[in-house]
């Protein structure tokens, strides 16, 4: 199973006469969205830009958007300095407020806040790598797609095309689309690491002591214990009774979102997404889909500093040192 993550731009919903030109395929995103099979994520400032442009009040908007993730842009200033710039994917939001507008961002005069969040979402995409950027605004982002791919190698899709590659996707790849029984034997909540499905994850060695686990319960509740250390051996992060953090460097992000049921358990609160970074690499990653699945990304290492496993979107790797999973 192969959880696409597609940031979904404002003009989706900020113009109804825009959005009924692909209102059948930005329904048929969101249903995907809301049984897990994709993660739609709506940019944190969409709310206030369509109350901008529409002149209208935010309810309708909440209605529409309530089942998509809400995403972790945090200002200008923080953004462009933030702790989310992981894996050297530094901000490239000077770039391209060039590319979409051909000026420079801190020209003399007055700026377009606009044009500055436009470039803040695209920017936020790139960093946290996400598959494919969906959009109706043909004026600068669907009309600039040749050159936003070439300079920044993003998919920039409207909902009709976005729909289709991942169809594509399906078709090529089976075993990954929601035909596959397979994909079916585990009911959620259920935890996908890397393209894999299972009930619980416990990394433990092979004399049987468990480095890192995850467990659930039929609430939805995610509960994680263990303990994860950085490539030379040295512990990073540590959860048991509570949580941990042994190095300056390490930072834990618990983000929250009232829009998602199911919880992970950190120190007797819940979020659905958690992010922990080490000198600018992310070395896990959890959150809650919309059927209540965990989608895991990870990077863990044994106390000799040995890799024992590895989670992405495309991929589960075990090792190379022992592990038992």
């Amino acid at each position: 199973m192969r959880i696409f993550q597609i940031t979904m731009e404002s003009s989706c919903f900020a113009a109804s006469q825009k959005r009924q030109k692909f209102k059948d395929e930005i329904k048929e995103l969101m249903d995907l969205n809301d049984k897990g099979w994709i993660d739609l994520i709506k940019p944190d400032v969409l709310e206030k830009e369509t109350d901008d442009i529409l002149g209208r009040g935010k309810t309708s908007l909440r209605d529409k958007t309530k089942t998509l993730a809400t995403d972790y842009g945090i200002g200008l200033w923080g953004h462009t300095h933030s702790k989310w710039i992981v894996d050297g994917r530094k901000s490239k939001l000077i770039k391209i407020y060039n590319a979409l507008w051909g000026k420079p961002l801190w020209q003399k005069g007055g700026q377009e806040k606009n044009k500055i969040r436009d470039a803040m979402h695209l920017d936020t995409h790139l960093i946290n790598e996400r598959d494919f950027f969906i959009t109706n605004e043909e004026k600068h982002f669907l009309n600039k797609k040749g050159i936003l791919k070439k300079k920044f190698n993003v998919e920039i899709l409207n909902p009709k095309e976005c729909l289709e590659k991942i169809k594509e996707y399906w078709l090529n790849n089976p075993g990954s689309s929601p035909d596959s029984s397979r994909n079916h034997s585990i009911l959620s909540p259920r935890i996908i690491g890397g393209t894999c499905i299972m009930r619980g994850l416990n990394l433990r060695t092979p004399d049987g002591q468990s480095i890192f686990s995850i467990f659930t319960n039929t609430n939805g509740f995610y509960f994680i214990q263990g303990i994860i250390y950085d490539s030379s051996g040295d512990i990073l992060l540590e959860i048991k009774d509570g949580v941990k953090i042994c190095k300056e460097e390490a930072r834990l992000h618990a983000l929250a979102d009232p829009v998602r049921k199911a919880k992970i358990l950190i120190e007797d609160k819940l979020y659905p997404h958690i992010i922990f970074i080490f000198n600018s690499e992310k070395l896990l990653e959890a959150k809650v889909l919309g059927d209540g699945s965990l989608w895991l990304f990870g990077k863990f290492h044994n106390e000799k500093g040995q890799q024992i496993a590895y989670f992405n979107k495309d991929v589960l790797e075990i090792g190379p040192a022992p592990i038992c999973i």
